[in-house]
């Protein structure tokens, strides 16, 4: 049966209940823009400090309650004790790749013709993460080129190298040793990035995906 995960609790295995509708709402773009007096239209500076910015998105998931009717209340409390007003991971079924991470509400509990329905919401985050990080391995000897995928936002990698290493990328050299390599500034945009590197050894790339 499909469902939702609300952290370590499944709809349907762990709280009795059977999903019937699911609504996952895009963000928000946060845009910014300035009128000018006399002139035609807006001057848009949306993107003027990194990129589009988001707003928190809303989730929305109706279900049925697949026990007997005398069970609903305590249900219903049981529901809330476990998930309302927790920050969670929350997982759809038929999207398994993918989690959102957002503020759990239990908001409602109805019952109609002895048939129990609650909602819950999610004030989640704009974007959903890939469940399995990226994990990237290269062997270096004196230049190599590599090339680094990302879905869509931007990402600071965690990088360690078995020896000193120069990455040239966008313009920028980041230097590199095995004590300071995890603390790297290097962000990934994205799309493919295309990294230079210098150096003889191992290098090692760490970094979590995430798209709308």
């Amino acid at each position: 049966m499909n469902g939702i995960t609300f952290g370590s609790y499944h709809s349907y295995r762990d709280l009795n209940l059977i999903l019937t509708e699911k609504t996952i709402n895009a963000p928000e773009i946060r845009t910014q823009t300035v009128e000018i007096p006399g002139a035609d239209g807006l001057l848009d500076f949306t993107e003027a400090f990194g990129g589009v910015k988001y707003a928190n998105r809303q989730l929305s998931f109706s279900f049925e309650c697949i026990e007997s009717y005398d069970d609903f209340y305590r249900i219903f409390s049981d529901i809330q004790s476990r998930i309302h007003g927790q920050k969670l991971a929350v997982s759809l079924d038929d999207d398994p790749a993918f989690y959102y991470t957002g503020r759990i509400s239990v908001d409602s509990w109805k019952t109609d013709r002895r048939v129990g329905r609650i909602t819950v919401d999610v004030d989640a985050d704009p974007y959903k993460y890939q469940k399995d990080r990226t994990v990237l391995r290269f062997a270096v000897n004196a230049a190599k080129t590599v090339y680094l995928p990302n879905l869509m936002k931007p990402v600071v990698p965690v990088i360690t190298v078995s020896a000193p290493m120069d990455i040239s990328f966008n313009g920028t050299i980041y230097h590199f040793t095995e004590e300071n390599a995890e603390s790297s500034t290097l962000v990934l945009s994205g799309g493919v990035n295309k990294l230079e590197i210098t150096g003889t050894g191992n290098i090692r790339f760490d970094y979590r995906e995430a798209s709308l």
